[in-house]
């Protein structure tokens, strides 16, 4: 599971959001790469950011609710930067996805 999966999984746990400092501190990360994390989230929908009033933090709540993937876990299409440009009447992207191909050359050696 990497990073962002774990920090999606975190945040849908808490139905009434969670504070970012809190979430810093239940992970092992800095503030940039969180913050960096959580707007890429944002922007899939995921998640959303709100400003605590008078204070200098945010409140995380999640939009989506975390599934396991589970075999398919390693693949990344739910976070990848380029999820919404794949076409799924179109197998082109298949043919150019670098994650799925990682993915079935690990699940081949298996």
């Amino acid at each position: 599971m990497d990073q962002t999966e774990k920090i999606f999984k975190l945040i849908s746990k808490e139905v009434a959001g969670i504070f970012q400092d809190d979430l810093n501190k239940k992970i092992d990360i800095s503030d940039k790469e969180l913050t960096k994390i959580l707007t890429k989230l944002e922007k899939k929908k995921l998640v959303n950011k709100e400003k605590v009033k008078g204070e200098q933090t945010y409140k995380i709540f999640p939009k989506e609710k975390y599934v396991s993937m589970g075999i398919t876990s390693d693949v990344h299409c739910y976070i990848c930067e380029y999820e919404n440009s794949c076409n799924q009447d179109s197998t082109k992207y298949l043919e150019v996805c670098s994650y799925i191909e990682d993915w079935s050359i690990k699940q081949h050696k298996q």
